[in-house]
């Protein structure tokens, strides 16, 4: 344990350098818009369904966006502590460390305690992580619920139990919420429910129930956001921004969709081209059981 707490303590420090800046730089946008949702939380009442941005013109500002939980939590540190966009860093820095000790218990789980331990220590110290995990933005929200949505499907799989299953349903509701994209991980749970029932998976209606649970609060915010677009017109365009946003087939015949996604974002932006080609090797590495194969997944 002294070894990963040495790590928690280098995610911590590393993240804390100019923990008081205000939201410029890169991504300057979108952090100025979760301070603004968080700021307007905290002087218009802590009313969640309600999140407000500040360009709405002379509307109310009520915004279609995903479900504002992250800028929430910092409101209540506003109110607290006072309005500072430090408080926004600091709830991302600890979304961060607990992301970061949540993929040491998946690894830990599925592989052995030494590749959990250069896990965690790899993630902590990837530059666009120690970005993004002090950024003002609902990013490392997302991806905290993300991790611990794995790991507790996997130990209700293996365990049962009411606890496990309420944590899984908890913190993958919750990723698809802050971010519908997360929707991805579904994938990864079935990947591991086939791993563990094969096709009996189908007729086994605890999963059923637990995909049906875990798919009622974003199908409720999601509604309910689209009326917020409804009535006052203001929108992230979480459903239709962007040709790309939800994919189009024209992109994968295109090399350069490629290039963006290998080079320019995992190799440049991620892993940085050293950690590129120890994960290029690593794709090689013989996996000893086939529940190791969920990180390919």
């Amino acid at each position: 344990m002294k070894k990963l707490h040495i790590i928690l303590f280098i995610t911590l420090l590393v993240r804390l350098y100019h923990i008081d800046f205000p939201v410029l730089g890169w991504h300057s946008w979108r952090q100025s818009d979760s301070a603004s949702i968080a700021r307007n939380f905290y002087e218009n009442g802590f009313n969640i369904l309600n999140p407000q941005v500040n360009w709405a013109g002379a509307g109310r500002g009520f915004v279609e966006s995903e479900f504002q939980i992250y800028p929430f939590i910092v409101s209540v540190l506003y109110a607290l502590f006072g309005v500072n966009d430090m408080w926004g860093r600091v709830v991302s820095v600890l979304f961060s460390i607990l992301t970061v000790y949540g993929l040491y218990l998946l690894v830990k789980k599925f592989i052995n305690e030494q590749t959990a331990l250069w896990s965690a220590f790899i993630y902590a110290i990837i530059p666009l992580n120690i970005f993004y995990g002090r950024a003002f933005m609902p990013e490392q929200a997302m991806l905290m619920c993300s991790v611990y949505s794995v790991y507790f499907f996997s130990k209700w799989l293996d365990k049962g139990g009411g606890r496990f299953f309420s944590l899984s349903f908890l913190f993958t509701s919750l990723a698809v919420l802050i971010k519908l994209p997360s929707l991805y991980i579904g994938l990864v749970l079935l990947y591991l429910a086939y791993q563990k029932h094969s096709f009996a998976l189908l007729k086994n209606y605890k999963l059923w129930l637990l995909a049906l649970l875990v798919l009622i609060p974003p199908a409720l915010w999601y509604y309910h956001a689209h009326q917020l677009f409804v009535d006052g017109g203001v929108s992230f365009g979480i459903w239709t921004f962007g040709q790309d946003k939800w994919g189009t087939f024209g992109l994968l015949i295109e090399p350069a969709f490629y290039n963006d996604v290998f080079f320019k974002s995992i190799a440049e932006r991620h892993l940085t081209y050293p950690g590129f080609i120890l994960c290029i090797l690593g794709l090689f590495i013989k996996r000893e059981h086939p529940k190791e194969k969920l990180f390919d997944i």
